[in-house]
């Protein structure tokens, strides 16, 4: 049906006002065609403006896929040079988020559907100033629906006055109002979910910050576009900024007794994302749980757990409780290896061992430098504690299994053993030569001869 009307609609316009202006309606045609052109001219425009921005985002997304690729490219030649060293593992990584890639399918969905919508509301703003001055206004869109007053008003004739009743809309909400409330609200919505992925694709991408302070600049630029949304939706409906004063007063003191959880959730979120004590792609420990930040929401936080469990930790817990935050200032973190050797041992080489193996290392940091210190006698072994230092948290778990698989072998080559807990235990000698029966015959035997 569309096609057929783009096909044969066109050559029928000029055909319509052709008949209107042999009809006599000459002044009426010209006016309609010059508006018909003018609205053809804009909506080109439009057009071609909407086209060159969705040009721009993706070859903004080509060049943000080019280098995620070069750093998948030189991901993968490091994996190959460490396997080709020898230094296989199979034990598994710590996935760090602060270099995962962005989500580029995701952020293509959210910037076309802002596109596509900004081109509509475009069009639409453009008609309806194009035909506003030429097309009467809709009767149906002036009716009131609330608000609207009977003013009395006196009328002056020859014979004397009369008394006449009219309907004053001056300050009422008309159905034009709640279609502009309704257009703007959808507007918002689409804006506010779609906007974070614009900005990240066209701008944060550009600027030096990390995935946490992109993601909280997108957020708070999401809650005030709901706020601007918010107050021209309030604006329309004749509702001012003492109605509004109020109105939040009382939603406040309602949330202050029926749902005060979920407010102090929402206060919180803000908190966090403002002072940011942590942000996307942290590894945080809280209630035993450790993992790294996905998503920070209004109510509650999504921390992702090694296990790929999704934890949804109320945003409450982080402002009024205590947690760990790996990854806040740096990511340089420790390592900790206890090793018992057997008594008897040579200690001092037994640390010059560890110390070395940690010099090896390519992982190990040289400052601050690795220590083994021996801590102390215990029950079975001498207990010595290695000390070292990572860069980073995305391969702590491989680098900690390379750790124990060379310390477990270069004690095998010194001949230094690793104790296991011992246990000495006595059993209780029985006198055959005396008593050469066994225990449970003695005692029926004193049983039936107690003499």
């Amino acid at each position: 049906l569309w096609r057929k009307i783009l096909i044969f609609g066109p050559p029928c316009v000029p055909l319509f006002f052709a008949l209107l202006s042999v009809s006599g309606y000459t002044f009426t045609a010209n006016i309609l065609m010059a508006r018909m052109i003018f609205s053809a001219g804009v909506l080109l425009l439009l057009k071609m403006t909407h086209e060159l921005c969705y040009r721009w985002v993706y070859i903004a997304r080509g060049k943000l896929a080019l280098v995620q690729a070069k750093q998948r490219q030189e991901a993968r030649e490091a994996e190959e040079a460490r396997k080709a060293e020898g230094e296989t593992s199979e034990s598994p990584q710590i996935f760090d988020p602060k270099s995962a890639s962005v989500d580029l399918s995701a952020i293509n969905a959210q910037t076309r559907q802002l596109l596509s919508t900004s081109f509509g509301l475009a069009v639409f703003i453009s008609v309806w100033m194009i035909w506003s001055d030429v097309t009467p206004e809709i009767g149906i869109l002036n009716y009131p629906l609330v608000g609207a007053e009977f003013v009395e008003q006196l009328v002056s004739e020859e014979e004397g006055a009369e008394t006449v009743t009219t309907l004053s809309t001056e300050n009422a909400v008309t159905v034009k109002d709640l279609l502009l409330f309704i257009l703007t609200f959808v507007v918002t919505i689409i804006a506010s979910k779609n906007l974070p992925g614009l900005l990240e694709i066209t701008v944060l991408q550009n600027l030096p910050l990390d995935t946490g302070i992109r993601y909280a600049v997108g957020a708070i630029a999401r809650y005030i576009l709901m706020a601007v949304g918010i107050a021209v939706g309030c604006g329309i409906l004749g509702i001012g900024m003492t109605q509004i004063s109020i109105l939040l007063g009382g939603l406040a003191v309602g949330l202050g007794f029926g749902l005060q959880e979920m407010f102090a959730n929402f206060v919180s979120g803000i908190i966090l994302l403002f002072e940011q004590p942590l942000r996307v792609g942290d590894i945080v420990t809280i209630g035993g749980v450790t993992g790294s930040v996905t998503r920070i929401r209004i109510r509650a936080t999504t921390i992702t757990d090694w296990d790929r469990k999704e934890h949804i930790i109320p945003n409450k817990e982080f402002i009024v409780g205590q947690f760990d935050n790996w990854t806040l200032t740096d990511t340089i973190n420790r390592v900790v290896i206890l090793v018992g050797v057997a008594y008897g041992g040579d200690t001092e080489k037994a640390r010059e061992l560890l110390l070395k193996i940690c010099a090896d290392h390519p992982e190990v940091m040289d400052e601050p430098t690795a220590s083994a210190v021996f801590d102390a006698f215990g029950d079975s072994t001498l207990n010595i504690t290695l000390r070292c230092y990572l860069p980073r948290l995305d391969n702590r778990l491989q680098t900690i299994h390379e750790l124990h698989t060379a310390i477990d072998r270069e004690f095998k080559k010194a001949k230094i053993e690793i104790a296991f807990p011992q246990m000495d235990l006595h059993l209780r000698s029985i006198d055959r030569i005396t008593n050469p029966l066994p225990l449970s015959q003695q005692t029926s035997e004193q049983a039936e001869n107690p003499s």
